[in-house]
């Protein structure tokens, strides 16, 4: 598809991409490097994957996430010179499109709150540039990544990126799952079938190749829909859900495992993951 922009004496002529496809990204790519003969010239590169969310060490990947610095250059030349190896996120992408053949594909990075993952998506940025896609500004989803503690922010934080992300433009929308922390990935696969994505693909752990899930549309039961918009972000005092809105104790129950709802002294809230979604 092309749109002419009409400016004065002259006309542009640009490419508008069908597709976006969303990445989650993890760091498999230092991982992959810390193994190789490049990154073992490295001093200490065989555990940057393995750093916690909370080391200094993240700090200087943060300052590290770009051209001209000598990690960042050497990890760009690990990764360009065999993508599908150096990258569990670029190898499930080529691999996915070698099924499908010629699209005008556009790329958002999601990365984690993290050093290590900006630089990670950094270095996938500048990769797919070199190789003429258009990749979007990395986006850092607050709290991805950090632990336990930020777990709930962190699944409020991908509900509002993707949906945010995925309402930009009349693009069809895939998901490569392959990168980053399992549990969180999951949520990211939920939350984009929950705003209509087309299809999510990832690399199998066991036999190595690209496996494309069905992407069903996937919604929450409109009764319970309803139910939580009346809820608002404050929520409201249980037994005023019972005695003015007929609410019931198995609905409450049940709204609160299937983690909708949490009932803290006698209060029903939204989860933080359903406040972008409501």
């Amino acid at each position: 598809m092309f749109v002419n922009v009409y400016l004065p004496s002259t006309v542009v002529c640009f490419s508008v991409a069908s597709e976006l496809h969303l990445f989650t990204v993890g760091v498999s790519i230092l991982q992959n490097f810390g193994r190789s003969e490049l990154g073992k010239e490295l001093r200490g590169s065989d555990g940057w994957y393995r750093l916690p969310p909370d080391s200094p060490e993240q700090q200087k990947f943060m300052s590290w996430a770009r051209r001209g610095e000598r990690v960042f250059d050497a990890v760009l030349k690990f990764v360009d010179e065999d993508p599908r190896k150096a990258s569990a996120e670029l190898n499930a992408f080529y691999k996915f499109e070698s099924l499908r053949g010629v699209a005008e594909r556009e790329v958002a990075l999601l990365a984690t709150d993290t050093g290590t993952g900006l630089f990670c998506a950094r270095v996938i940025e500048v990769h797919l540039e070199s190789r003429g896609y258009r990749v979007r500004e990395p986006i850092v989803v607050r709290a991805f990544g950090l632990g336990y503690d930020f777990f709930e922010e962190a699944l409020a934080s991908l509900m509002d990126t993707i949906a945010k992300t995925v309402s930009r433009g009349g693009y069809k929308v895939y998901l490569n799952a392959t990168g980053g922390f399992k549990p969180e990935t999951t949520f990211a696969v939920i939350a984009a079938l929950l705003h209509g994505v087309r299809g999510i693909y990832y690399i199998h752990e066991s036999f190595q190749d690209v496996v494309i899930l069905p992407a069903p549309p996937l919604q929450i039961e409109v009764s319970h829909l309803e139910k939580l918009r009346l809820l608002s972000v404050e929520g409201k005092q249980k037994y005023l859900l019972m005695d003015a809105f007929g609410w019931s104790e198995i609905l409450i129950s049940e709204l609160v495992e299937r983690q909708l709802v949490e009932l803290k002294a006698g209060k029903v809230t939204p989860r933080r993951w359903v406040q972008p979604l409501l």
